[in-house]
């Protein structure tokens, strides 16, 4: 394509801008070449859901996915009205619709634009042959060198699509995909085409190769005939192909012998392009035998676009003409004699390419002296390597693939790609080089030969005299007019320029026969110099972009965009063994990019815009490649890694020094016992170890920056990208081993935490340790993964708690460079190991088991033992750190929101059952407490009848009140160690976010003091969004005052929380010296301390009218219940002002506040 493309006559004007018929085939044919791109990278993002692979995924979404049974169904909307009937079911589908819409857009659209690609391929040859286009005819088009290059590919790429969308895309995945968009669009105008496309892509009986040896009878053609394009416009274009060099390759291909590389582009578009004409394949026996002949001498194995390959003996099974044809030419004698024929050339092949890969040997001189040389070794070269890559990975047949596969190393074969690669490398730097100081070279010499023959004039003239020399009046007139005068006259840019350098060289050997000249060593010095120049500047003038061309042809490798992956085992074992060998691979890397002109090069021609996303995933994909070759030299320094861990362990115990562990070494130690603690044989063993981890370093970056593409790979990038996948996986797999808790026991759980503190500190100090050696900044980078890990699981465990869960692959924290594994759920509620944790830690500090003992700042059993205190927390520190923290705290932020929710909900749900039964119970009561500052008769019968009436209403809601305040208590001592840390570790920068929390603070209090003049932050201002991310990873917030949701307003829920504070409050004892409360029996065992601060946070999500309300309530009943009891306070009292107590110390009211409801003597009295 590109030495047909870029040596097109001038005169020729098929496509000229002012040609309609050739713009408007070339534009289509452009956009073939987007559409196939389109289709390999949608191949990749195809929802899992729409395989149904799994029994979940059948069980869960096979109620809402359908195929075409969908729409060939009569009664189609009785499915619609399944999914209405069933609140879950309709759930779901608005999820799936929501998560899935925009995808299934895409997939539409590419479907739509194979179709409409068909369309109008099919309206511009019947435009043709209509005369639509003024004297342009399909026989014209044919006949003209780009005309027959363009109506072929048009008609080849529209196969191509048809075929890799139905490899890539399965039958029944491509209805799902159209229905599901049908049912998200609805009848819309986008689907004006949906009909036709559904009859071009429905499931077919594609089986692919290695699934079945034999092809079915009516396929592909059954499926291409479903949109049949004009026969004789496809007769035609398959005539001109089969007989023709279409794309003139074969001038950089002489030999006879490599015909078949010669015309592989060619023969592959013709492949495809049978198939739109079934009937030659079948009956036209003479045909299919000059096809093959002409196009697969000796091959089988055909790639038709871009590494997708055909086997022949299998493709061709169902036809007869075909089938004959090709197993003339492939015997079993014949497939041992093609083998054997192009592996014999290994030994030579290999000798011939390490003599020129020799340092020093390649030159741009000597490229211009074995020019020719240069050019055949890299023929045979790549005929060789294209035959048996492709028919020793891609025969499809057992028996076939055995006989060629006999003797036949891999691994020399790819020792071969490298090496063709690296030589091609060389040979093509050294053209450039030629290419570009070529006007400069020519120059020199030409001024070099000015000057000799100047003095060889000068000298036969006499005005030089010289030794021996006679004066040649004739001579010197010769050399000074006629010589001098010529090589003056040569031009770079003339074409004649090389014949008039021969006769130059020519008269210059012939002069030498004159007047003794020979003889004269000097002269004959003198003379020979000038031809040489000469030469020079002749093979300079020989060598210009054609050459260039011509090795890009030969040295194409397009072939192996899809059989490459094969080779990764082997390219990664070859670079471990020898970490400098990535210099090789950088070669091939860099001959895998010939790819990209395929797709390309009628883009390019376009001038469309496309060209830059379809270069940018076509380089993506090489960069992919490049990415998991090298992987394997972090993969193996984190191997050794391991050993270095293992070698640094320090032990505060002094073990037999078999271990071999590294110790501590005393401040003082005895001198007997140095030799004990220096540990030679260790220290020896870690200094190798380190050794090993810097010849890897040293080995990735002599791979110099390397365009793939369009993307620049940087090598010491690439290590670090590397290094920061493994990484990621490491502490993945430590943090999801080690948090796994079978038997839920606090001794286990601190077990739990000591063994991953161990293991990830260990890991750390190795890897700080071995930053150097690696070229990378090791706490920065642990630190950036570190978090990165725990916010992406705290994200997936989050994303439970809501409706419209985005998908993973969206997620700020997952990277497709560096991605974060997912685990495997071990449990039915957590998705990860921070999960288990968090719920771990609730588990222990259950209400109903344990007290919340403020001032001792830990949950105690009901014997006094800490279950979990400072202690616990400061582990969990040392073991998950900062990050881990602030992703606890983060879950349980959302876990309360749910939780708030919920209470939420049932209250709402409790007052409207029967009848809202319930709410006119507690209106009745308001109306008769109304108004706070008085009090009804016989007060204490109303509220037992009220709490009688409610009875069944409270257990419910204390215990969802006391989740609350469990996590909320969870969230303030995670703030307490994150705060006490800072201060630790990092005072000053403590200290300056303080300040300017206090400083933004004061500023948000004066906006609200005067809005107009103080103005609130814009939205796109990012310094509350960002101080807030400081402020909870440093412990600067402050849960109990946080706001969780937002709710419409409860009618009388002061009234409502009053009751469940008098139902519950007289069942508990308080301990105000210890700073908690306790049951007062074993009956009730509910953590009073915990239902305190719940009754904080639900009030702190209403308005603070509700709060006052509350404590008016509160006070009425204690002035009523107080009235004639003198001093001596009853239990309920006593328990309300206890409440009242830690009420304001959690909710930092001020007790004056309280006391505007209750007479603060009685709070004395306690």
């Amino acid at each position: 394509l590109l030495k047909a493309t870029s040596k097109q006559p001038k005169h020729m004007n098929f496509l000229a801008e002012d040609n309609e018929a050739g713009q408007t085939l070339l534009s289509l044919v452009a956009k073939g070449s987007v559409i196939i791109a389109e289709i390999l990278r949608l191949k990749e993002h195809i929802p899992d859901v729409f395989f149904m692979k799994s029994a979940r995924n059948r069980k869960l979404f096979g109620k809402i996915i359908f195929d075409f049974s969908f729409i060939q169904d009569q009664d189609s909307d009785r499915f619609e009205r399944e999914i209405e009937a069933d609140p879950k079911l309709q759930e779901l589908d608005d999820h799936f619709k929501n998560t899935f819409r925009s995808r299934l857009r895409r997939f539409y659209k590419l479907f739509e634009a194979v179709y409409l690609y068909g369309v109008d391929l099919r309206k511009y040859i019947e435009d043709v042959e209509n005369d639509a286009f003024i004297s342009v005819t399909i026989e014209g088009i044919i006949n003209d060198t780009n005309g027959q290059q363009l109506i072929s590919e048009g008609i080849y790429l529209y196969g191509v699509m048809l075929l890799l969308i139905d490899k890539m895309i399965d039958g029944v995945v491509r209805e799902r995909i159209l229905v599901s968009h049908l049912r998200c669009s609805g009848h819309t105008h986008e689907l004006e085409h949906f009909n036709s496309i559904c009859d071009l892509l429905e499931r077919t009986e594609f089986l692919s190769e290695a699934s079945s040896s034999k092809r079915l009878t009516t396929y592909p053609e059954s499926y291409l005939s479903r949109f049949p394009l004009p026969k004789r416009a496809v007769d035609m274009v398959i005539s001109k192909m089969r007989s023709s060099d279409i794309y003139d390759q074969l001038v950089s291909y002489p030999e006879p012998e490599h015909r078949s590389s010669a015309l592989a582009t060619q023969a592959g578009m013709l492949l495809v392009c049978l198939y739109f004409a079934p009937h030659i394949l079948r009956n036209e026996e003479s045909i299919m035998r000059a096809i093959v002949d002409h196009h697969f001498p000796d091959s089988w194995v055909v790639p038709f676009y871009l590494g997708y390959t055909m086997d022949l003996m299998v493709a061709w099974e169902s036809y007869p003409a075909a089938k004959m044809a090709i197993i003339n030419n492939v015997k079993s004698n014949k497939i041992a004699e093609f083998r054997d024929r192009y592996y014999s050339r290994m030994d030579n092949l290999e000798e011939m390419l390490d003599m020129y890969l020799t340092e020093g040997v390649v030159t741009n001189a000597y490229l211009l002296e074995k020019r020719v040389d240069i050019l055949n070794c890299l023929r045979i070269s790549n005929v060789t390597l294209r035959w048996l890559v492709l028919h020793t990975r891609r025969t499809s047949k057992r028996n076939m693939k055995e006989i060629v596969n006999t003797g036949v190393d891999q691994g020399r074969i790819l020792t071969l790609l490298l090496k063709i690669a690296q030589f091609e490398y060389k040979v093509k730097n050294c053209i450039q080089d030629i290419v570009n100081s070529r006007p400069q070279e020519w120059d020199k010499l030409r001024n070099t030969c000015t000057e000799i023959v100047t003095e060889l004039a000068e000298v036969f003239s006499g005005q030089r005299p010289l030794a021996r020399v006679e004066v040649n009046k004739r001579l010197a007139g010769w050399f000074s007019a006629a010589i001098k005068e010529q090589i003056a006259k040569l031009n770079f840019e003339d074409p004649n320029s090389g014949r008039r350098i021969q006769q130059l060289i020519s008269a210059l050997k012939e002069v030498q026969r004159f007047h003794n000249i020979s003889r004269e060593t000097i002269v004959k010095q003198a003379l020979r110099t000038v031809r040489d120049c000469l030469l020079e500047m002749y093979r300079i003038l020989n060598v210009g972009d054609d050459i260039m061309i011509t090795v890009n042809l030969i040295s194409e490798i397009a072939y192996m965009r899809d059989i490459v992956y094969d080779y990764i085992s082997l390219m990664r074992r070859i670079l471990k063994h020898d970490p400098n060998s990535v210099i090789l691979l950088r070669s091939t890397f860099l001959k895998l990019t010939s790819i990209l002109q395929i797709p390309l090069t009628r883009i390019s021609h376009t001038s469309s815009s496309d060209i830059v996303t379809i270069s940018d995933f076509y380089s993506k994909r090489l960069v992919s490649f490049v990415r998991e070759v090298l992987d394997v030299v972090p993969e193996a320094m984190f191997k050794i890694l391991s050993r270095i861990i293992d070698l640094q362990k320090i032990l505060s115990k002094i073990h037999d020094p078999s271990t071999g562990t590294l110790r501590e070494l005393p401040t003082n130690p005895e001198k007997d016992t140095i030799r004990e603690y220096a540990q030679l044989e260790t220290r020896e063993e870690l200094s190798r170890a380190t050794h090993e981890v810097s010849v890897f370093t040293m080995g990735i970056l002599a791979m110099e920056t390397t365009l793939i593409g369009i993307k620049a790979v940087e090598p010491k990038q690439l290590l670090e990208d590397g290094i920061r996948v493994h990484l990621v996986r490491n502490i993945s797999e430590i943090l999801n081993n080690t948090l796994v808790f079978p038997k839920s026991r606090m001794a286990n759980l601190e077990a739990k935490l000591y063994s991953l503190a161990d293991s990830l500190n260990g890991f750390q100090r190795s890897f700080i340790y071995i930053q150097d050696y690696m070229n990378i900044y090791g706490l920065k980078i642990w630190q950036e993964e570190f978090q990165r890990i725990v916010n992406f699981n705290v994200e997936l465990e989050c994303n439970e708690f809501l409706k419209g869960q985005s998908p993973v692959a969206k997620s700020q924290y997952q990277s497709k460079k560096i991605p974060i594994p997912e685990e495997v759920p071990l449990d039915n509620e957590s998705k990860t190991f921070i999960g288990r944790l968090g719920r771990e830690i609730l588990k222990h500090t259950k209400p109903m088991k344990t007290l919340y003992i403020e001032k001792m700042t830990g949950w105690f059993d009901r014997n006094g033992n800490e279950i979990i205190g400072i202690k616990s927390l400061f582990l969990m520190m040392s073991s998950v750190g900062v990050f881990g923290l602030s992703g606890l705290d983060k879950l349980y932020s959302f876990m309360l929101v749910d939780d708030i929710q919920k209470f939420v909900h049932n209250l709402q749900t409790a007052l409207e059952y029967n009848d809202n039964r319930n709410e006119r119970i507690i209106q009745d009561m308001v109306d008769q407490l109304t108004p706070t500052s008085s009090f009804p008769d016989n007060v204490e019968r109303l509220y037992e009848t009220k709490l009688k009436d409610t009875r069944k209403l409270w257990p419910i809601f204390v215990e969802k009140v006391s989740e609350i305040g469990q996590k909320q208590l969870l969230r303030k001592q995670i703030s307490n160690i994150l705060s006490f840390s800072s201060k630790s570790n990092a005072n000053l920068f403590y200290c300056a976010l303080e300040n300017l929390n206090n400083s933004v603070m004061n500023d948000l209090n004066e906006h609200y003091r005067d809005p107009e003049n103080k103005p609130y932050p814009s939205d796109d201002n990012p310094v509350l969004s960002e101080m807030s991310t400081y402020l909870e990873h440093l412990g600067l917030n402050s849960p109990l005052a946080r706001i969780y949701i937002t709710t419409e307003p409860i009618n009388n829920l002061a009234a409502i929380i009053y009751l469940l504070v008098l139902h519950k409050v007289t069942q508990l004892s308080f301990v105000i010296h210890k700073g908690g409360a306790r049951p007062r029996s074993k009956k009730d065992s509910l953590d009073g301390t915990v239902f305190v601060v719940g009754i904080v946070t639900i009030l702190k999500q209403f308005h603070w009218m509700n709060t006052g309300l509350f404590f008016a309530y509160l006070g009425q009943y204690i002035k009523a219940t107080t009235i004639n009891t003198g001093t001596e306070l009853p239990l309920p009292v006593k328990n309300i002002l206890y409440f009242l107590q830690l009420f304001s110390h959690y909710s930092k009211v001020p007790m004056h506040y309280i006391e505007a409801h209750i007479p603060s003597h009685l709070f004395s009295l306690l």
